[in-house]
């Protein structure tokens, strides 16, 4: 365009579209654009067999892919960028076992469930340990007491020293879950839980642990209809002691359901996926989240998507982290193929959840079955898609998302201060100033020797809990500023602290208030009255005694 063409020269219509671009330039800068899930990456397989992303896990940067057809592959996050680490190949099983078909992670310890190792499909799991930067297979675990077809390994959960693993077709599929427990190295088997006991619950399916909690699915149970599912909640009550304190069930639970395919646990909440559900068709599928603890959970929400159609299988996958879920529809059908898949961002304000993002593969090809696996980190949102490139299968990170600080349109995490808050540093000590106890002054140590609040680099009284400054008594015991007559003189300083004498008048200089030392003469006008009160009091004693 000529530099010296007009705007006005251009019609109504063009006129209008240039302008509206030019608001919207403007406006990218703060809008909302730039918080919405966005696909940042795709991460494919660093381990020799196929199927990357039919199971996913993350914990504190560290993300497990695991592949269909056995091994995994480990990508650390920096920042926004996630970067390949290694691929584990476990010793001893073959593309039929499925070892990596199930994932966990904590810590430097990764899990991977073989669901089909042995013959008989009695399944095993194998445990990496990270030194460095380097994963090594430490152990292969089977169940104390073998069954054939359990498929020990088709769940997995993992938090520090504790192991969860799911067999979900043992006793005629009633089902069946394992609690292990590692000590100087050694992992032992302390808990062997059931559900309700009955042929094709699948008790085991799915599980979710979190500190002294666990969570069980059972798909196929049949309290509430037949197969509607139902979920298992242990606590640890004592070293050791895994016991059941709920049964939880969806409030409209309906034959085929499938409540329990999934589960997720953050805090005081679970999610539930049930693929099965029928709202939006045959096997539309939808979640529930439940909020309480120990024994008391109570239903707070069904989650339905928007674009929810028959056979999409919403709730196959499902992911939670604190106001944020993640879920995942892996056979939603694309414009034009099928099995595109997809998930689904759900958040959670005032009590209440509300469908956020669809999150979609830039490139999605048929049976891509993205959503297969779900998982969150931060602003991560992490899917996973098995199928995709030719059966190789990858995992796909979308930021930010969610936004976990919605209206701040600076972050889009809390960080250390919490949203709408920065977190600067002033003093460049390394402690930002929302949590420096002193922000103005280099104190990394934070000393705060009064445990007053204010650190000992910027605290007058450093040793007095009471007082940040000296004051006209100084710091300690002897420190008190407090004025008893209310004369603006502290009682530590007033020569008279009894009886009001701002003055501080003291005519024999012995360090007693005039107000106050009775050594001092009363004045002339003092006398007077004195006179006057004793003349009247004597007047009315005589009129008395007359």
């Amino acid at each position: 365009m000529n530099a010296n063409t007009s705007f006005a020269t251009f019609p109504g219509n063009l006129r209008a579209l240039l302008l509206l671009s030019m608001l919207h330039a403007l406006a990218a800068p703060g809008s909302r654009a730039q918080h919405d899930c966005v696909q940042q990456d795709e991460l494919e397989r660093l381990a020799p067999d196929r199927g990357a992303g039919f199971a996913l896990a993350v914990h504190d940067g560290t993300l497990v892919i695991g592949h269909d057809r056995g091994g995994a592959s480990v990508y650390i996050r920096t920042g926004d960028t996630w970067t390949a680490q290694q691929g584990l190949d476990p010793v001893g099983d073959s593309v039929l076992d499925d070892a990596g078909s199930a994932v966990a992670v904590s810590g430097d310890t990764a899990v991977l469930g073989a669901r089909n190792d042995e013959a008989d499909d009695q399944g095993s799991v194998f445990v990496f340990d990270r030194v460095g930067t380097t994963w090594s297979q430490t152990v292969r675990l089977v169940a104390d007491t073998r069954i054939a077809f359990e498929r020990f390994g088709k769940s997995v959960a993992l938090d520090g020293d504790v192991l969860a693993v799911g067999g979900p077709r043992a006793s005629s599929q009633s089902g069946r879950a394992h609690v292990f427990e590692r000590s100087g190295g050694v992992w032992t088997e302390i808990a062997l839980l059931v559900g309700n006991s009955l042929p094709a619950d699948r008790f085991g399916f799915s599980m979710a642990l979190q500190g002294d909690l666990l969570v069980i699915g059972a798909p196929l149970d049949s309290t509430v209809a037949m197969h509607a599912g139902a979920v298992f909640v242990f606590e640890r009550q004592d070293p050791g002691g895994w016991t059941e304190v709920a049964q939880l069930t969806a409030s409209d639970g309906a034959d085929s359901d499938r409540f329990g395919d999934s589960v997720a646990l953050d805090g005081n909440t679970i999610l539930v996926g049930a693929s099965g559900d029928d709202d939006n068709g045959n096997a539309s599928g939808s979640a529930y989240v439940f909020v309480g603890g120990g024994a008391s959970w109570t239903e707070e929400q069904k989650l339905l998507p928007g674009s929810g159609e028959a056979e999409d299988f919403f709730g196959f996958s499902v992911a939670l982290q604190g106001h944020a879920a993640l879920i995942g529809s892996h056979f939603h059908d694309g414009d034009d193929d099928e099995n595109v898949g997809r998930a689904h961002l759900f958040t959670r304000s005032a009590g209440v959840w509300t469908e956020q993002a669809e999150l979609l593969r830039d490139e999605p090809a048929a049976n891509d079955q993205l959503g297969h696996s779900v998982a969150l980190d931060g602003t991560h949102a992490l899917v996973g898609a098995p199928i995709a490139d030719g059966f190789d299968g990858v995992a796909v990170v979308f930021v930010p998302c969610p936004d976990l600080c919605p209206d701040d349109l600076t972050k889009t995490e809390p960080g250390l201060c919490g949203c709408g808050v920065a977190d600067d540093d002033v003093d460049d000590d390394g402690v930002p100033d929302c949590l420096d106890n002193c922000p103005s002054t280099s104190n990394a140590g934070q000393a705060d020797a009064d445990d007053d609040g204010l650190g000992n680099a910027c605290d007058g009284c450093p040793d007095d809990a009471e007082k940040t400054e000296p004051g006209p008594c100084g710091c300690g015991e002897t420190g008190d500023d407090t004025d008893t007559d209310l004369d603006d003189v502290p009682d530590c300083v007033d020569n008279c602290p009894l009886v009001p004498n701002p003055g501080q008048e003291d005519q024999l200089g012995n360090g007693v208030g005039d107000a106050c030392d009775p050594a001092v003469p009363l004045p002339a006008w003092a006398l007077v009255l004195l006179a006057l009160l004793v003349g009247s009091l004597g007047t009315v004693l005589a009129r008395r005694m007359g």
